[in-house]
């Protein structure tokens, strides 16, 4: 998921700018949930009318980012510009104590 909002950040926000910048944080919001935030330097789109409902083959390339992000977060916020997306993710088990490998 981390991978289609930063993609969409640097070809859809940013449109492949070589020096545009991306802003992306990873918090945990407690031991079972955290958030995802991204911002890009674009000048936004109209989330509102968004489709979110999962394509029919989920493993073609185009058309499918925020359509993964959506299905595998618990909730989606955007700001009102829409050049920052913030993603809410619930695991099964606790991210205390995970260590990086």
């Amino acid at each position: 998921m981390l991978r289609e909002l930063l993609v969409n950040a640097i070809t859809h926000g940013n449109r492949d700018i070589p020096n545009g910048v991306v802003i992306c944080s990873i918090e945990e919001v407690d031991p079972f949930r955290f958030k995802i935030a991204v911002e890009d330097q674009g000048e936004g789109f109209d989330y509102a009318d968004l489709d979110t409902a999962l394509p029919e083959n989920p493993r073609r390339l185009g058309d499918r980012g925020y359509k993964l992000i959506n299905a595998l977060s618990d909730t989606l916020q955007f700001n009102e510009k829409g050049n920052r997306i913030t993603a809410y993710i619930t695991t099964d088990m606790p991210l205390s104590g995970l260590e990086a490998s």
